[in-house]
């Protein structure tokens, strides 16, 4: 367990190479879906910034860094940095300076059919935007069996979802694409959820965005959070 981002194969990874199946771990780590970290596991996943180790937060930044490691972007580097979690918001930078909305991060209605409606998170993008993470909250009265894929404008990247906490009204979402490969400035349709309308819903429902399960953070591919309206 001495390098950051080795990981697989659990519980210690520690064999030397650095490759996709040590992402994917860092993924499920991100995303809430394993939690028993053992020994040094959590220091390995807390990566980003990368100068002083990591955080105390696991994020969308932290699958970025893996990536720039596994990629040969960056040199291997010695585990260091906490070891649990902060509980600390991560620090953000403002990114490309752009003449475009400012950058967000919004839940839209796409359209409706019978009992379900689909629901489209939308980013409004600079162009330095490689990986993007939400906890969605929703009213699991209104709403239910989410069912996510990615947007049009989100080809080529890797859907990562924790649905555990579904049926509270609670969903995870990572969307994450190789460092050197962002996603277009514009306004963008990333994510895609079709949700079923419980019988007798109102009219209207409320979705918002908070850090459960996924904390919410937008990061580019450098593996630094970006400044990010939610």
């Amino acid at each position: 367990g001495d390098t950051e981002a080795d990981l697989a194969p659990r519980p210690n990874g520690n064999d030397g190479l650095l490759s996709a199946e040590d992402t994917e771990q860092v993924r499920r780590f991100v995303a809430g879906l394993d939690t028993d970290f053992t020994y040094n596991e959590f220091q390995r996943s807390d990566m980003s910034p990368r100068d002083g180790g990591g955080n105390g937060t696991l994020s969308i930044a932290d699958i970025m860094q893996s990536r720039r490691f596994v990629g040969g972007l960056d040199p291997k580097a010695d585990a260091t940095g906490p070891n649990q979690s902060s509980g600390v918001a991560p620090k953000t930078v403002q990114g490309k300076r752009s003449s475009l909305l400012p950058r967000e991060i919004r839940a839209d209605t796409i359209g409706r059919f019978q009992n379900q409606v689909i629901v489209g998170i939308r980013l409004e993008a600079q162009g330095d935007e490689t990986g993007l993470g939400v906890g969605l909250n929703f009213d699991p009265a209104v709403l239910s069996n989410p069912v996510v894929t990615l947007g049009p404008d989100a080809g080529g990247s890797n859907l990562t979802l924790n649905t555990a906490q579904a049926s509270a009204g609670k969903l995870g979402i990572l969307v994450d694409r190789a460092p050197n490969s962002p996603i277009a400035a514009g306004s963008k349709l990333v994510v895609r959820i079709v949700f079923d309308i419980a019988s007798g819903a109102p009219s209207t429902t409320q979705i918002t965005f908070g850090n459960d399960p996924v904390v919410a953070e937008v990061a580019d591919g450098l593996a630094g959070p970006l400044t990010t309206a939610f």
